[in-house]
């Protein structure tokens, strides 16, 4: 049997999960940024300190060179021997010693130069030319003579040459910039612990907590622990905080009306069927009712026949929703004025109180829409102005033509719509106090109409009255 091993890997999904919380983590990245940006801030200073501090070691061999020019003179010894001379340049750190410009010390020299130079002008030169100068100092493999001409800043008179090996320079600059680096280094992490710290406590501890929150609300919207909760803050966390407190409350509205709506389509799935049954019998009758001689008994049963096929069709449609079928309106062209005119019989049919039903529609005037919809968007829309004009009053129907559409105006002169329930006049089930009243007139409507590719709309409401607004294409999508 073969040994098991003592120690077991963490399975790869948890290792590449481990590896993708150092990759995207917010903590990690705002870390790794910070620290870059501060590197590079003191990268940047760096190059200028360096060539100053190039610049200024160049005007101290200068100097140092005019003070042992200044000595030879004073000795006033041609005859100074060569050990003297060369402690003389060796204190001075410089292989040769030459004054090119006063007419008393002109030619003096000291040491010896060499036959192979580099020329850089140690007063004059500029700091693009002293940058490449400083990186071939610092990088190159080899030591080199460097040839400089400057003049010290106690006598700017007196010009001098000096000549000396670059290797103290080389190693000069190279501790220069290792101590700079390092110094650096430690500023910028202890700067990027510092802003990350300060950002950790400010954004991403937040952060972490509104977005485990919405883990938690997503898992299970109906937890109140899962709802976030909002802080004094005033900047973009308070603001973000406050606004998915208010998404959060919309959607479980949603999601409790969604199961609302879930509920009332299982229930007519249920009832569909002895509904279906009871209209049936209804509609046999009314179609015997019809067979009567009597004129007025007869018109009255074709239009309760008619009122019961549109039952019959109104609940087959509501059980196609719940089922989550979207029915496609079946489009016909037709004219508008007898359906108005339809609909106004079918709403005055036993009322105490005779409203004025005003079809001022073209006889002529065609749409191309689902009549029965359409039936359905006008029979809702008399329907609410009929329940406002309690005392008689009248309801005016008009249609014009504007910009390939039929723009129908529905007015009323009742008391206007109460201002409490504007916000929520198209929203199921938002009734505006009305016993009996479902809360889908409107709604419904207004799904009707878009089906069709138009609008439904409140133009206007007040003590004079109220005005819907349809708009309907007049040429099929």
């Amino acid at each position: 049997m073969a040994n098991e091993p003592l120690y077991s890997s963490p399975p790869v999904g948890e290792r590449r999960i481990r590896r993708r919380f150092f990759q995207d983590s917010l903590s990690v990245r705002m870390l790794v940024v910070v620290l870059a940006v501060v590197m590079t801030g003191g990268i940047l200073i760096h190059i200028p300190s360096i060539l100053i501090y190039h610049r200024a070691y160049l005007e101290h061999r200068i100097s140092d060179a005019n003070i042992a020019v200044a000595a030879l003179a004073a000795l006033d010894d041609p005859m100074l021997d060569a050990r003297r001379e060369q402690a003389l340049l060796d204190q001075v750190g410089v292989t040769g010693i030459e004054v090119v410009s006063t007419p008393t010390e002109a030619g003096l020299k000291m040491g010896r130069f060499g036959a192979v130079k580099t020329v850089a002008d140690g007063h004059s030169q500029g700091y693009s030319g002293l940058l490449g100068e400083t990186l071939t100092v610092l990088f190159s493999p080899t030591s080199r003579l460097l040839h400089i001409v400057g003049a010290p800043a106690t006598q700017p008179e007196r010009v001098l040459i000096i000549e000396f090996n670059d290797s103290h320079l080389k190693q000069e600059l190279r501790g220069y910039s290792l101590h700079h680096v390092s110094l650096t280094l430690l500023i910028s992490l202890f700067t990027a612990l510092l802003v990350y710290a300060s950002l950790e406590r400010l954004m991403v501890r937040p952060i972490h907590r509104i977005t485990a929150l919405l883990v938690k609300f997503r898992q299970n919207p109906e937890a109140e622990a899962s709802i976030i909760q909002t802080s004094r803050r005033r900047d973009e966390i308070g603001v973000m905080e406050r606004e998915l407190v208010r998404m959060q409350a919309e959607l479980r509205a949603a999601l409790t009306q969604q199961a609302r709506f879930a509920t009332i389509g299982r229930a007519v799935s249920r009832i569909h069927h002895d509904l279906n049954s009871i209209l049936s019998t209804v509609s046999l009758t009314s179609e015997r009712l019809t067979r009567i001689h009597d004129p007025a008994t007869g018109r009255i049963a074709q239009l309760l026949a008619r009122s019961v096929e549109k039952a019959i069709d109104l609940c087959t449609q509501t059980q196609d929703l719940a089922r989550g079928e979207t029915p496609v309106p079946a489009k016909t062209t037709f004219l508008l004025f007898p359906l108005v005119a339809e609909v106004g019989e079918m709403l005055q049919l036993g009322r105490a109180h005779p409203i004025r039903w005003r079809n001022d529609i073209a006889p002529d005037f065609s749409v191309t829409a689902d009549r029965e919809r359409l039936y359905r968007v006008f029979l809702n829309l008399g329907k609410n102005a009929l329940e406002a004009l309690t005392s008689g009053g009248e309801i005016r129907i008009t249609v014009r033509q504007t910009a390939g559409q039929a723009v129908i105006d529905i007015r009323d002169t009742g008391p206007g719509i109460p201002e409490t329930t504007l916000g929520s006049l198209f929203i199921p089930f938002a009734t505006s106090g009305r016993t009996g009243g479902t809360g889908l007139g409107l709604a419904t409507a207004r799904d009707l109409m878009r089906a069709h590719g138009g609008e439904l709309s409140l133009v206007e409401t007040g003590s004079h009255g109220t005005c819907f607004r349809l708009t309907l294409p007049l040429s099929t999508p």
